[in-house]
This record gives C-alpha cells, sequence and structure tokens, in this order.
C-alpha cells in the first residue's frame, strides 16, 4: 500500500513542498474529511495507516503537524491511527475537549510493552494527544455531539458582549469558587465563602478611595465627575483595583498630591485623568461597582509618610479587591484598557514563530449541514497567548497584584482573559490551561493553610523560604523591569507580607527581602545578567568578573543600594545556586539596626507604625561569622594553586592559594577614594559538595562566601563591611575545607 502512495521515495501530492518550511494551516486528505460524527463513534476517524505518512505530511499539514509534534513520543512502527473525542479536562487545566488516538503497534517495536520471552503479537494502544483541543463554533450542530463551543465572532473588549462574559464569569466563580476575600460588602469576618482567612482586616484595607457614583442624585454631574472619599476605619469593604503601567513619567493631574487633596475630595472631572483610570471608572461602573482604587490617585504621592503606609498595605488592598482590572494592553497610563478589534488567540503565533496553532475543517454531516471543528494546540503550562505580549506581564510592580488578586479581568489587545484562583475563561472560550505551575501553585497558597502546600522547611524541595527565592524571586519576579530600581524592595512587600502569614504562620523576620530562617542561604544570591550600564559586547556575563570597563560606562555605573547584601540592591535577574547549600554553623545573626521609611527617625509626622516590610532607608545586620584572615589573591596566575582543580572551574581568584570563582555584584573593581582597588575578603556562608568530578575522579568540596570590602564606619565597635559579590571556593578535600575555616576565629560585623 506503502509503495502505490509512493513515488521514488516521496509522496505524490507534496514533492513540491519545501520540507524546511513550518506547516500551513493546509490540510492533507485524511485530515480534510474529519467530521464529528466519526470523532464521536465508537470506532473513532481513521486517519493514516503508517507512522511514515504522518512523519510526511506533518511538513505542510497543519493537523499532521500538531498530531506529530504531540503524538512523537510514540515508539516507531505503529499503524491503523484513529482519533476519538476525548475526555474533558479538569478545570484548572482549561475545561478543554481533548483528542485520543489508538494506534496498533507490535509489542517487539515497543520498549514500554515488550519484555524477553514475549510473544511478538499486534496489541492497542491509546492515549491522550497532549495539549491538542477539539472545539465548535457556537451555534454549530457539532455541539450536540459534546464539542465544547467557542466564539469566533468577537467585537472588541468595551463591546456589551464583553461585559457579559465578565458578568458570568463573576457570577460564576462567587457561586462556585472559594478565591474571593470580599465578596460582599458588609459580612461578618471571617468570610463564610472563604472561611481559610477572611478578608484583610480593617487596618489593612485602603485609606482612600474613588467614588464612581458620589453624585448619581445628578446624573449630568455625575456622568463628569468622581470624587475621592475617606475609608474611615476601613469600612467599605468592597471595591474593584487597577493594575496599570504608569510609563516613564505620569502627569500631574493624574497624581494626588498634597496640594490638591482637598479638591479631589470634593470632585475630580473625569476627563482630566489618564486615559488608563477613564477606562477603569467607566468599567467598574459598568459591572456595578461604587468604588475603584487606583494608586497614584488614592496615594499622596508626595507624602513620605501617607506613601510608606499605604504602600506597605498594597498587597492586602489587591488581595481584598473583589475584581482587579488589568490594563494589560497599555504601556502607559494613556494606553487606555479598550481595543478597537477583537481576535480568537488561536489566531496568534507563539512567539517569533511560524508554528501553526490551529486549524479548522468544515465538511458536511449526514443530514447535509455544515459543521467546523477547530483544533487548537495549548503551549503547556504557559499564560494564554493573549498576555504573553502584555507590557503588564514584564513591569515589578504588577507581580504581586496579578498574584495576590483573587480575581483578574485582564484587558488584553486581542480580547478579555478572565482569571482567578481556580481556572483562566478567554472570552473566545477556547480551552486555556492556568499559568504555569508555579505561579497557579503560588495564588493557590493563598487560600490554604499554612504547611499544606508547602513544607514546614524540613524537606529541602518543599521548603517554603526555598520556594519564596527559587520561584517567587529568581524564576519571576527579578526579571522584571522598574522605572524606579529602588522600588525593588517595597513592590513586593505585600506579598512578603502574606506570604509571612500565610507560609510562615507568622514566625519569620524579613530583613530587606531576605528572610532570618535561611539568612546563610539567603545571602548566597547572584547575579545572572548585566545591568543596564553593560556594554553589549559581553552581554552573556560571562566574562572575567574583575575587569575593567571604559569611562563612559564606568560614568553610568550605578552605586550599589543600601543594604548591599540584600538581593534588592540589585537591578537585575538575581540567583540562588541550590543543588546542595548547606548552611555554615559558624554563621551567626546577632541583631539588625535598619531605619525603615515611615519610622519615627524617618520623620513619620503621621502616627503610622512602620514595619518590617516597609522599604530601609538605612542600617546593618550584625552577624558573627568567619572572614578569611587574608583577602582573595586577584593574582592568581602568580599564585601556586592547591591540588589539581577540575578543568569546567574558570578560576578568578586564589584564596590561601585554593581557587575561587568569582561573581561580582558590579563589573568594576570596588575602589576606595583614592582609585586604588579594596582588598575582598571572604566571608563563609556554606558548604556544597561540586558534583563535577575532576581530573582524578574525586569530588571537589566547595564553599560559599560573601565578597565584602571593608567599609569606615568610626561610630561603631565592630568591621563594617560592603558586599562585593559572591564566590565559590574549591577544595581538594573536605579536610583541608574544614582546616582552613577552622584556623579562623568567629567575629562580629557589621553588613551594610
Amino acid at each position: 500500500m506503502l509503495k502505490q502512495l509512493s513515488k521514488h521515495g516521496s509522496w505524490p501530492f507534496i514533492s513540491p513542498i519545501d520540507f524546511t518550511e513550518r506547516p500551513t494551516r493546509a490540510l492533507c486528505p485524511r485530515c480534510r474529511h474529519i467530521t464529528a460524527e466519526a470523532l464521536a463513534s465508537e470506532e473513532g476517524y481513521k486517519h493514516v495507516s503508517d507512522t511514515r505518512f504522518l512523519q510526511a505530511t506533518r511538513r505542510w499539514c497543519g493537523l499532521c503537524y500538531m498530531l506529530y509534534e504531540r503524538h512523537s513520543h510514540t515508539p516507531n512502527g505503529w499503524k491503523n491511527l484513529r482519533l476519538k473525542l476525548g475526555p474533558k479536562t479538569p478545570v484548572e487545566q482549561g475545561g478543554g475537549l481533548g483528542v485520543t488516538a489508538t494506534w496498533v503497534t507490535t509489542l517487539d517495536k515497543n520498549p514500554w510493552l515488550w519484555k524477553e520471552g514475549n510473544e511478538a503479537k499486534e496489541v492497542d494502544q491509546t492515549s491522550v494527544i497532549r495539549d491538542l483541543y477539539v472545539s465548535t463554533p457556537i451555534g454549530d450542530p457539532a455541539a450536540a455531539y459534546g464539542i465544547p463551543v467557542a466564539n469566533r465572532s468577537l467585537s472588541n473588549t468595551r463591546s456589551e458582549e464583553t461585559f457579559n462574559f465578565i458578568r458570568s464569569c463573576l457570577e460564576e466563580c462567587r457561586e462556585s469558587h472559594s478565591c474571593s476575600l470580599a465578596d460582599s460588602g458588609n459580612q461578618a469576618e471571617p468570610d463564610e465563602k472563604d472561611p481559610v482567612y477572611g478578608r484583610p482586616p480593617e487596618s489593612q484595607r485602603p485609606l482612600r478611595l474613588i467614588d464612581v457614583d458620589a453624585f448619581k442624585e445628578m446624573e449630568t454631574l455625575n456622568k463628569e465627575f468622581v470624587r475621592l472619599v475617606i475609608n474611615h476605619r476601613g469600612k467599605i469593604s468592597t471595591y474593584m483595583a487597577l493594575s496599570h503601567c504608569w510609563g516613564v513619567t505620569l502627569p500631574p493631574e493624574d497624581k494626588t498630591v498634597a496640594s490638591n487633596l482637598a479638591d479631589r475630595l470634593k470632585g475630580i472631572r473625569i476627563e482630566t485623568l489618564a486615559k488608563n483610570f477613564i477606562d477603569a471608572i467607566e468599567v467598574t461602573r459598568r459591572m456595578g461597582v461604587r468604588y475603584l482604587w487606583i494608586d497614584a490617585l488614592c496615594i499622596v504621592q508626595d507624602s513620605q509618610d501617607d506613601w510608606a503606609s499605604e504602600s506597605v498595605k498594597m498587597g492586602s488592598i489587591y488581595e481584598g479587591s473583589l475584581l482587579t482590572i488589568a490594563a494589560s494592553v497599555a504601556g502607559h497610563s494613556s494606553g487606555g484598557c479598550f481595543n478597537h478589534k477583537s481576535v480568537p488567540h488561536d489566531h496568534l503565533t507563539w512567539g517569533n514563530t511560524n508554528t501553526v496553532q490551529s486549524v479548522e475543517i468544515t465538511n458536511t454531516l449526514p443530514d447535509g449541514k455544515t459543521s467546523t471543528l477547530i483544533f487548537h494546540l495549548e503551549e503547556p503550562k504557559a499564560d494564554p497567548q493573549p498576555l504573553k505580549s502584555s507590557p503588564l506581564n514584564s513591569r515589578g510592580w504588577t507581580y504581586q497584584e496579578r498574584v495576590l488578586s483573587p480575581r483578574t479581568i485582564h484587558f488584553a489587545a486581542s480580547q478579555a482573559v478572565w482569571e482567578c484562583r481556580e481556572l483562566y475563561r478567554l472570552e473566545d472560550l477556547l480551552a486555556s490551561p492556568l499559568p504555569r505551575w508555579y505561579n497557579s501553585f503560588v495564588k493557590n497558597t493563598f487560600r490554604t493553610k499554612a504547611a499544606t502546600v508547602l513544607g514546614d522547611g524540613r524537606d529541602r524541595d518543599r521548603d517554603p523560604v526555598r520556594f519564596w527565592y527559587n520561584e517567587l524571586v529568581s524564576f519571576e519576579y527579578s526579571r522584571r523591569e522598574f522605572t524606579r530600581p529602588a522600588d525593588r524592595l517595597i513592590a513586593l512587600a505585600g506579598l512578603a507580607s502574606i506570604w509571612n502569614k500565610q507560609r510562615l504562620s507568622g514566625s519569620d523576620t524579613y530583613l530587606a527581602g531576605i528572610w532570618l530562617s535561611r539568612l546563610a542561604f539567603g545571602l548566597a544570591w547572584e547575579r545572572k545578567y548585566r545591568d543596564t550600564y553593560s556594554s553589549s559586547s559581553d552581554s552573556d556575563g560571562d566574562d572575567d568578573p574583575l575587569s575593567t570597563i571604559t569611562a563612559a560606562a564606568q560614568q553610568q555605573q550605578p552605586q550599589p543600594r543600601r543594604p548591599t547584601w540584600s538581593w534588592t540592591s540589585h537591578d537585575g535577574h538575581v540567583s540562588w545556586q541550590d543543588s546542595g547549600f548547606t548552611p555554615a554553623f559558624y554563621l551567626e545573626f546577632l541583631h539588625s539596626n535598619l531605619e525603615y521609611l515611615g519610622s519615627a527617625s524617618s520623620n513619620n509626622n503621621s502616627g503610622s507604625k512602620a514595619s518590617e516590610f516597609s522599604p530601609v532607608v538605612v542600617g546593618y545586620i550584625a552577624v558573627r561569622g568567619l572572614v578569611a584572615a587574608a583577602p582573595l589573591d586577584t593574582g592568581w596566575p602568580l599564585a601556586e594553586l592547591r591540588g589539581n582543580p577540575p578543568d569546567n572551574i574558570d578560576v578568578d581568584a586564589t584564596l590561601d592559594g585554593y581557587p575561587v570563582v568569582l561573581k561580582m555584584d558590579y563589573r568594576s573593581h570596588p575602589q576606595a577614594d583614592d582609585g586604588l582597588p579594596l582588598p575582598l575578603y571572604a566571608l563563609a556562608l556554606g558548604d556544597e559538595i561540586e558534583l563535577q568530578e575532576s581530573q582524578g575522579g574525586d569530588y571537589w568540596p566547595v564553599s560559599y562566601v560573601l565578597i565584602v570590602t571593608r567599609a569606615e564606619n568610626a561610630t561603631l565597635s565592630a568591621p563594617s563591611y560592603l558586599r562585593a559579590g559572591l564566590a565559590f571556593v574549591y577544595f581538594p578535600s573536605a579536610v583541608e575545607r574544614a582546616a582552613l575555616w577552622g584556623s579562623v576565629e568567629p567575629r562580629e560585623l557589621h553588613l551594610f
């Protein structure tokens, strides 16, 4: 049969096609005749008869490409592929209808089934094709076979159809889910619909809100004005919140400051506000909610005291909102929330590729009616396509807003996307799984009792603090952008406060982004990519960490923010190596002397109390640890290396003759006021066994050390240091590692 279809080794109807091209939405003869009736039948739809057919047609047939991509794990040698309607996936996986593949294989060709002595007989195998879903347009007769409907007639996100979609999602969530902290305005605490922890306490609710119906008794005035109101004792608990990008700057008329606060409590003319704010007011009104929270309008922007007290509450403000409005389409305040024309998300491309994401197959059913089937792929464990290019998803401030909001309606460029703690729902109704596993995991953390999602710290893989560092900070938050890099600490304060309450039972202490219970590990962060001042020629980040830079770049290099030991002092992506880190038993925390924004010593005149989650103004932590007596020798080629280090170690310096790999925080060597290089000292943080074998076959034990430089501070009794980087010291044996640190006496030092 195959020989009859083939001619000179190629398929006759695809010979003109360049096989290096990506497939299009074209269909081969086998795919073109798939119908809902055939998929729903007991036997299924008979597709290709041999593996080689699918391997060839995937080059240009869109559906064959998707079948092959998601079915390629199947061993070669199968035949007689049949397609059937699969099971409906769980809600958190998109709630879509999958496709099941059944094929015939022989046991001797299947390594999963073959056992020595088995008869090489043919057997049927069945599996669900990964991430492939089938649907049909609204009103199509294929829906009678149980195939989910898709909305192919999208208008724009300002349309009444979009708002009906939002209202239906909100109603379903409030009635069927356990997402919200504020389902009703005057409900007694804890919230009966969410008994895990109820709504945020009154003290954590916004001090001010925008009343979008303040003048409802006067229709004309109400259309043109809103009003800022004081939320006395947090009595107003039902409100919506806006998540948006400010842009490089926000015009003065879009910010509440001390000089216009009194006027705004009387009224605000809507047309004078930024487009994001105008649209958010419209959304709030059309959703039938009276109050709206917008950071720029509800926090007095030139008041340090008001900013200190309200910014720390941002996490609770978003956590307590009925619904968060995400201006996902806008990269700045004047972009607005609404689009002009919506499109189904399967019509969008994946990133910069032309990968086929969907195909439509139209056929005539036995009763003469025309029917269309939509087959589409979803990229596994990722945000839905409409949100991937959203400017909002790259901004630092919006991370905790999205994670903590129980419900968010994203006004994206292509369509509206509903997100809550249980599901995604797209306006086109195509199936879409929840975000990456860690994101849905994090969101569900905030509706689950402490220690039930993550362990109590005894299990390294389920340690909530390490999860904070490796997943929340490293994998997501530290990659995001800030207009003001100094905001990196405060923009995570709300999430940190709630994380401590929910995951750590309020038992830990937060020190400028680092948890005291894992202080040594928290200090062992390293920068991953060049800062914005780096030259393009070395953007890979692997150059000599002590190399000098050009004079122009030197002028642009920022001074490290204080405290230098916190990862928030660095403006780029940071990470922690966690393959086997064991904290040093000789590193002891003594006390902290940190001054926070809003504290009494920070000229706080409002009486508000600063907390450990407030921005750090100045100060230090005092520790007792082991600092190597001699500084690092950065002229290591002249020194005699101890042992024979593995070839993979790119030595940058030595410590008492032992090879050192440096991960400097900044590209230039720290310098004193006279321009001379400052000595670099090593503070022991922890140990690890390097899993890379050396030439002799032995493992090289490693010490994690904090690279510090002396800071002059005559007012303190203990030596003062600034962080300059992280380093790994390699030892030929654990005995030599113990000997080096055993020769050093623990001493107190202050880290600024």
